[in-house]
């Protein structure tokens, strides 16, 4: 990988792995993606020794970016939040959160400011707050200002609710919908979203109470095919009707 690997060096009597190093201290390498620190380059370089004994190519090229200490996903109602904590930091520009539904593909789903170099102990967060049903994975990618970067185990967040229809009338309608779930009936905050058939929201309501018979104007709309979705700490729904 570029930038992921660098020369190395031990006694030339000696027969233990442990005892190549880097020599970080006293010698240099090119920026990132110079010659020198690139597979297309075809060597690998760093400056600055000084004895002729045992040499090597292998990874490294300077101290780990981070030392995490943790890294949490945890469901919280609806809403999953991500937090980790750093003991230090070092040439960090950011993270990113990723999530996967299956361990294997993943997408990045958010990014946070690195503190470049730090010695401090500093915790994030971030609240993903439309998770997957079901069982879905959540990871962190560190990534320095070289471009080299670093993927972390991931966890596991289990995110089980209803799926229930949604009652939609009038349908047609030409000004205001009246909206109830045919599935069980919480008191809770039902957070309503209405979508155009290219997935655009056009409406987003908040409703603290039961979803029974709530009314929504939609007189602004343009004639077309749209869908609801609703979604409180136990239920996701969606209906679709026709503005005329």
């Amino acid at each position: 990988m570029d930038n992921g690997f660098t020369v190395v060096k031990r006694p030339t009597a000696s027969a233990t792995y442990a005892d190549w190093s880097t020599y970080e201290s006293t010698t240099t390498i090119p920026e990132g993606g110079q010659p020198g620190r690139t597979i297309a380059s075809g060597y690998a370089q760093r400056l600055g020794f000084t004895g002729f004994s045992d040499h090597g190519a292998g990874n490294g090229g300077g101290p780990l970016p981070i030392d995490l200490v943790s890294f949490t996903a945890d469901l919280d109602n609806s809403d999953v939040h991500v937090d980790w904590t750093v003991a230090s930091q070092t040439n960090n520009d950011y993270f990113n959160i990723q999530r996967s539904i299956d361990g294997y593909d993943w997408e990045d789903i958010a990014t946070v400011a690195g503190a470049g170099s730090s010695s401090q102990m500093l915790s994030y967060s971030y609240v993903d707050t439309d998770p997957y049903l079901g069982v879905s994975y959540y990871r962190l990618k560190q990534t320095d200002y070289d471009g080299n970067f670093e993927i972390f185990d991931p966890v596991a967040v289990s995110y089980n609710v209803d799926i229930v229809g949604l009652l939609i009338s009038p349908n047609p309608v030409t000004d205001a919908i009246r909206i109830t779930t045919d599935g069980a009936i919480y008191n809770d905050l039902n957070i309503i979203r209405i979508y155009d058939v290219k997935g655009n929201m056009v409406l987003h309501n908040n409703l603290i109470g039961v979803l029974k018979n709530y009314s929504i104007n939609v007189d602004a709309l343009v004639p077309g095919i749209y869908i609801v979705k609703s979604k409180n700490r136990k239920q996701l729904g969606a209906g679709k009707f026709v503005k005329e």
